[in-house]
């Protein structure tokens, strides 16, 4: 039961804490706005969206 309960609420927690503190859920708008800010490179590990970052990107500079 112990477990269950691990499994089931605490790692998806944790798993969401993590890709929130790593810029996973950011707008791609904040992305850009930080990656021109710091000349910083953007590569997602999570979503397939190059088309609208580059679209995003293309918008804004």
């Amino acid at each position: 039961m112990v477990f269950g309960f691990i499994a089931g609420i605490c790692l998806p927690v944790i798993y969401a804490l993590f890709l929130w503190r790593a810029g996973e859920l950011s707008k791609l708008t904040d992305i850009i706005a930080r990656q021109i800010e710091t000349d910083a490179i953007y590569g997602s590990a999570v979503h397939d969206d190059g088309f609208e970052y580059k679209l995003q990107l293309a918008l804004i500079v």
